[in-house]
């Protein structure tokens, strides 16, 4: 089904309004996921020689708009003789993190203003009240009142 039917079929104001913003999110995700390619390609070419090409890893991360798949490249670096992603050390995402800085400060702000519980709810349950009481208990400016 083609975009301009999707918004043909809204029912109110309200449904356009919800099908727009899931088109519009729904493409700049897929510009990031390119752009991010992108760089990932470029980080490639400008490597230092002893950074030896391993294979492609796959990352989720879960960002305010939706969860952006990152194909990115691993190295073996032979000086070291650790592995690295130069991907994720340009962007400085630390290592095993699925959720993005923005995604983190959003969920911390809903609980100050709400339970845990209700702040998982409005996050469509993506991340538990559990870990939401620890991102805001380790939030800086926080100490351990938020929520």
């Amino acid at each position: 089904m083609n975009t301009f039917s999707l918004l043909c079929e809204a029912e109110d104001f309200n449904a356009l309004e919800e099908a727009i913003g899931r088109l519009v999110v729904g493409k700049v995700m897929c510009l990031a996921r390119a752009y991010l390619g992108n760089l990932d390609k470029k980080l490639m070419k400008e490597r230092p020689p002893h950074l030896r090409l391993k294979g492609f890893r796959e990352r989720s991360i879960a960002t305010r708009y939706g969860d952006l798949l990152l194909d990115r490249r691993l190295y073996f670096d032979q000086e070291t003789g650790k592995y690295r992603y130069l991907l994720d050390e340009v962007l400085k995402l630390p290592p095993r993190q699925r959720f993005s800085e923005g995604y983190l400060a959003d969920a911390v702000d809903l609980a100050s203003r709400h339970s845990f519980r209700e702040s998982s709810r409005l996050l469509r349950g993506r991340v538990s009240q559990t870990a939401i009481h620890a991102w805001s208990r380790s939030s800086p400016g926080c100490q351990g009142s938020c929520g």
